[in-house]
């Protein structure tokens, strides 16, 4: 977990990261 990467920013790279 990146905790100081902010919340929205987080699960942006959480999204990117699924994808192929």
């Amino acid at each position: 977990m990146d905790a100081h990467i902010p919340k929205n920013k987080r699960l942006e790279n959480e999204r990117a990261r699924q994808e192929p």
